[in-house]
């Protein structure tokens, strides 16, 4: 019986690859969130990919594995940023020094009407 490549795509979702930009912040609704005045910058990222279940970015700064980020997604054939909240699942460090971070974003915690504008740009 014929296997699949080795290298064959196992994900979920279709991931569409393209350079956004994309700044993580601390999520409002965890009790790691700061007064606005302790607030620390975003986490200035540009996307590697995204799919309607999550995005991979790359970044000068890392962020931790296993917190809940609110990450703004700025598309220039969009009006409006796309706001999504996930969780980190990864944050490895690149062989030029960056920080490549891998977001899973939360079903629950995702606006219908985002999830509709993730579809139609991953999808065309």
């Amino acid at each position: 019986m014929a296997q699949p490549p080795a290298d064959s795509n196992r994900r979920r979702y279709l991931r569409l690859q393209d350079n956004f930009r994309v700044e993580l912040e601390p999520w409002a609704g965890t009790p790691l969130a700061c007064d606005e005045e302790e607030k620390p910058d975003p986490v200035v990222a540009f996307s590697r990919d995204l799919s309607i279940g999550g995005i991979c970015v790359v970044a000068d700064r890392a962020t931790s594995a296993g917190g809940i980020v609110e990450a703004t997604i700025h598309v220039a054939e969009m009006d409006q940023a796309l706001k999504v909240v996930g969780e980190v699942i990864r944050c490895d460090v690149r062989a030029d020094g960056r920080y490549e971070i891998a977001l899973r974003f939360a079903p629950g915690w995702i606006d219908e009407s985002v999830r509709s504008q993730l579809e139609r740009l991953v999808y065309g």
